[in-house]
């Protein structure tokens, strides 16, 4: 398997210089054009304030786990879960049929809602799941 990149602190710069190549020999312009610099300032910038929401979720989901004892192999689908749950949010659409979807796949139900509320979602609860018996 691949290895998954990591964002590092040359990350943007690694983006940048990229950019940089790919535009200007798409366009057949020099590296230092003035054009060229614009549009990887704009590339950087959006790259920057794009990433920095989706680390801070990963961060909030990954501590709901540990906090929750769920097993680590459902990351994957809650990072996806948290995600979609804030776009949706941010779109103004109804997060209700998420849970549903994401109880297919093994997270309870107790753990959605506790994502959602780090997050700020609100949710109306019609359903309550009992805690399993320990």
């Amino acid at each position: 398997m691949a290895k998954k990149r990591q964002y590092s602190a040359n990350s943007p710069e690694r983006l940048a210089n990229k950019v940089r190549l790919t535009i200007a020999s798409r366009y057949g312009l020099p590296p230092d054009h003035p054009m060229v610099e614009e549009a990887v300032r704009d590339v950087a910038n959006r790259y920057a304030s794009n990433y920095a929401p989706y680390r801070d979720i990963t961060q909030k989901v990954r501590k709901i786990l540990e906090k929750m004892d769920v097993d680590m192999k459902l990351l994957g689908f809650a990072k996806a879960f948290a995600s979609e749950a804030k776009r949706k949010a941010e779109a103004g659409e109804p997060v209700d049929s998420l849970i549903d979807k994401y109880k297919t796949v093994g997270l309870r139900e107790d753990v959605l809602y506790a994502i959602l509320d780090t997050l700020g979602i609100p949710v109306k609860r019609t359903r309550t799941e009992a805690k399993p018996a320990s």
